[in-house]
């Protein structure tokens, strides 16, 4: 009798089974165990819409609320992308997951050029979750409209377990209200199955950064767009190049559309400029044997921003803060969010003003004509500020 009951459970549990993960994926149980395993976070807000991703441990729907009105599919999937469109300019919206009780909020861009804004910029969170979760959360108290990454969030990019452990867990509060624009580093490429560095289009850390990633072009990793009264460029040095061959190649595609950004109108008049990528063409410290920053980042990419009064070039690819100017471009080496940081000074560039290895952001504000930034340091005091005002622009 006994084992005729054990038959009759186990035959009910093999049935129901099946029948209950059915019901789970497709979200019909309000008992369902859904739970949000990446994410939220947003991608390429701008002044007319939003896309919100995140992934889930069992297929289920992807349905958000915005300020009370449903968006999403009901197919059932792990990786959710809700695309939003059709939004109002600068206007605050409150959202909600399905499977979340939270509620989150971004506010999405302006193209107001009157109105002032602030962003963050930080690099080479790869090492130190906790210190990066310092850094977000001290970002996310600034508050930015939005942030931008000039690479190296995890040591190895193709390692799924390193951009879970290293980057979305620890930043989650600042990345579900915040959009960010992120530049690829060497380490984001990573390694290939022979432990060798792959910067091809085919390398398999691009393409998980892009299967995670998206910007104003979709998965391309060079880039522009405006905000405010201010013209942004994401580029990216490590494509199709070699460790110690970084470069902006003349004839390369990324150059020839790069030359071609610099000369549109909505770039030349905007009243700041800004040029964000990986590796520095100049550097005071570094600890990997003599290094002073990509010779070939200076003599292609550096005369152009001079050329096309650039504000302000940032960073990142050695741990620590430095500063300096030339021919009134601002050079700013931002890689202290989380590396082990650099102490050995191999070369001092006049321009360079000041160095410091310290874990940092950098905070930036725009108000008119002037801009303030400073970079701050992981426990949140000031290790550097100044105001640079602007002389460009169309009027």
């Amino acid at each position: 009798m006994k084992n005729f009951l054990y038959l009759r459970i186990v035959f009910v549990v093999l049935i129901a089974l099946p029948i209950l993960n059915f019901i789970y994926a497709f979200d019909e149980n309000p008992f369902a165990l859904i739970k949000i395993t990446r994410g939220p976070y947003l991608q390429n807000v701008n002044d007319q819409g939003a896309i919100i991703r995140w992934e889930t441990n069992v297929a289920s729907s992807s349905e958000i609320e915005l300020n009370n009105e449903s968006y999403g599919s009901l197919s059932p999937v792990y990786e959710h992308r809700v695309a939003l469109t059709g939004l109002e300019s600068g206007k605050k919206y409150s959202y909600k997951l399905k499977h979340s009780s939270k509620t989150y909020t971004f506010t999405t861009a302006f193209i107001d050029s009157s109105r002032p804004f602030k962003f963050t910029v930080w690099g080479d969170s790869q090492d130190n979750p906790p210190i990066f979760k310092k850094i977000a959360n001290s970002m996310l108290e600034f508050d930015p409209n939005f942030a931008i990454g000039v690479g190296d969030y995890v040591n190895n990019g193709p390692d799924l377990t390193q951009w879970d452990k290293r980057f979305f867990e620890p930043a989650s509060d600042f990345l579900s209200k915040t959009p960010v624009f992120l530049a690829l580093g060497n380490h984001d490429y990573g390694m290939d199955q022979n432990n060798n560095w792959d910067f091809s289009p085919n390398s398999q850390g691009l393409k998980t950064f892009q299967n995670f990633f998206e910007g104003p072009v979709g998965i391309r990793t060079y880039y522009s767009f405006d905000y405010g009264n201010s013209h942004f460029i994401v580029l990216d040095p490590n494509l199709n190049n070699a460790i110690g061959d970084f470069d902006i190649t003349p004839g390369s595609e990324q150059y020839s559309w790069l030359l071609d950004d610099l000369e549109k109108e909505n770039s030349r008049c905007a009243r700041f400029r800004f040029v964000f990528f990986h590796e520095p063409a100049f550097i005071n410290y570094w600890d990997g044997g003599y290094w002073d920053g990509e010779p070939q980042l200076r003599k292609n990419l550096v005369p152009l921003l001079s050329k096309y009064n650039i504000t302000m070039a940032l960073s990142g690819h050695a741990h620590i803060y430095e500063r300096g100017i030339l021919n009134d471009v601002t050079y700013i080496t931002t890689g202290g969010s989380g590396g082990n940081l650099e102490y050995t000074q191999y070369r001092e560039w006049e321009h360079i003003l000041i160095a410091k290895p310290i874990h940092h952001y950098v905070q930036i504000s725009i108000n008119g004509d002037v801009l303030e930034f400073s970079a701050v340091a992981a426990d949140g005091y000031t290790i550097d500020r100044d105001t640079i005002k602007s002389t460009t622009g169309c009027d």
